[in-house]
């Protein structure tokens, strides 16, 4: 990943959002993500403004002062923002109550429909890397760990394969074979 201005700023600010974050049972910091993501994203395009918003890509979701796409704009560039809205979890409902995890998904895979392809890139890296990352937490904490995750390995299995039939013909073949096999490897590893 080269580190341009805007790579570097995003960098610097996803790592400020995420400065209290951890990832759920690893226990590292959050940021490791977000880098992660980007560092797939960047073996697909030399867009700067992609990997950005790789880097960026859970900052509204999970900033404590609901940080807006509208500012991030601003901030970014729209193009940014727009990437990171695309895969970005409404978290609220239309009444501002914390909506419900399968409402939630169900609203984040409406916009991955109409996704450009640096959304569904960034999406792809970003499921990738999640799945990679519970594989190793089932690995470490056993399957007990799953319950600080929201929902369970089958619902999280169909998320993710709806994640799949959603952007599948639309992401480099060797991400779709990748999110295959991690998919199979969720539902066989995880139910030791």
């Amino acid at each position: 990943m080269y580190l341009t201005p805007l790579v570097r700023k995003a960098l610097d600010f996803s790592a400020l959002t995420h400065r209290d974050h951890l990832r759920v049972g690893l226990n590292v910091p959050y940021i490791v993500h977000p880098v992660a993501v980007a560092s797939i994203v960047s073996r697909y395009t030399t867009d700067e403004e992609v990997v950005a918003a790789a880097l960026l890509h859970d900052v509204i979701e999970d900033s404590s002062d609901r940080y807006s796409a509208d500012t991030m704009a601003v901030d970014f560039g729209k193009r940014v923002a727009d990437f990171v809205a695309c895969v970005t979890e409404d978290k609220y409902d239309a009444s501002g109550k914390v909506a419900s995890w399968q409402d939630r998904k169900a609203s984040y895979l409406h916009k991955l429909s109409s996704a450009s392809k640096e959304g569904r890139l960034i999406c792809v890296a970003d499921t990738i890397h999640n799945i990679e990352s519970l594989l190793q937490t089932i690995a470490q904490c056993g399957n007990d760990v799953l319950g600080q995750f929201g929902a369970g390995l089958d619902r999280k299995i169909i998320f993710y394969e709806h994640i799949l039939r959603t952007i599948g013909g639309s992401i480099p073949n060797e991400l779709r074979e990748r999110l295959v096999s991690l998919i199979e490897e969720l539902r066989v590893g995880g139910r030791h």
